[in-house]
């Protein structure tokens, strides 16, 4: 036989002492729904007598996130389509600046060739007359030579 101890009452933490009122809780709980079982209840009761109230704040929660997680979606969705817009008109824009500076170098083109066209014309022209002239002036240098020929000949 053991000797006799002298126990001495000590004081429970609170965790201990709530642990303990869960745990009798839900026991009565268990019993309560055992009994309702046995007259026709159901686990689902037991889950939501056990569970619920943890079960219906994660679903608030979850909702909350997928509102807040919809919300987000939507305005990112909307800043990228504002910023879409924004470079489509910037594009828009670049595109109409180039193009009015194809025009107007096409333009710029067009008249210098016109202009180089005509100097080419008016050089034609000139060369033509100079050529004109000279051959006028061998000519004349010809008949010149051949009439002092004749008349060293004649002499």
């Amino acid at each position: 036989m053991e000797p006799e101890r002298n126990v001495i009452p000590m004081p429970m933490p609170d965790n201990v002492k709530n642990a303990t009122a869960s745990v009798t809780s839900i026991n009565r709980a268990a019993n309560n729904v055992s009994a309702e079982e046995s007259t026709g209840g159901s686990v689902d009761k037991i889950r939501d007598i056990l569970f619920g109230a943890q079960m219906r704040e994660y679903d608030r929660r979850f909702s909350r996130l997928e509102d807040r997680l919809l919300k987000e979606a939507s305005d990112l969705r909307e800043d990228t389509r504002q910023h879409f817009d924004t470079l489509e008109g910037f594009i828009k824009s670049e595109f109409a600046a180039l193009s009015d500076r194809l025009k107007t170098e096409n333009r710029q083109r067009d008249e210098m060739g016109a202009e180089l066209n005509t100097r080419l014309s008016e050089a034609a022209k000139m060369l033509e007359r100079k050529l004109m002239q000279l051959d006028e002036l061998t000519a004349q240098n010809q008949r010149a030579l051949r009439q002092q020929m004749l008349d060293q000949a004649k002499t």
